[in-house]
C-alpha cells in the first residue's frame, strides 16, 4: 500500500529519521530481483504485499520502500517465482 504524503518535510523525515535511510526505490526492486515495474506496482497497489511511501509536489516525485519490506517480498514471492523458474527449465 501506498502511504501518501503530502507536505516535502514530513515526507522527509519518515523516510530519513524514522527509517534511517534503509529505503530503496522500486527500480531498485526491479532490478535485484529480474521482475517488471509493474510487478512492482501491483504488489503494492493490487496485493498490498509492501508498504511504500509516496510524496508528488513542487519538489518532486518519490517513492521510497523500506528494506523490511524488501526482505518480506523476497519471503513471499521471489523464492516462489525461483521455483516455477526451476521448474519450467526441467519441463
Amino acid at each position: 500500500m501506498y502511504i501518501d504524503f503530502s507536505d516535502y518535510e514530513e515526507f522527509n523525515q519518515k523516510v530519513n529519521k524514522e527509517l534511517k535511510g534503509q529505503f530503496v526505490s522500486p527500480g531498485y526492486v526491479c532490478n535485484k530481483y529480474n521482475v517488471s515495474r509493474q510487478l512492482v506496482h501491483n504488489w503494492i497497489v493490487r496485493d498490498n504485499l509492501i508498504n511504500s511511501y509516496r510524496y508528488e509536489g513542487p519538489q518532486g516525485y518519490f517513492i521510497c520502500i523500506p528494506i523490511s519490506e524488501v526482505e518480506k517480498i523476497y519471503d513471499l514471492r521471489i523464492k516462489k517465482l525461483i521455483e516455477k523458474r526451476k521448474e519450467d527449465e526441467d519441463s
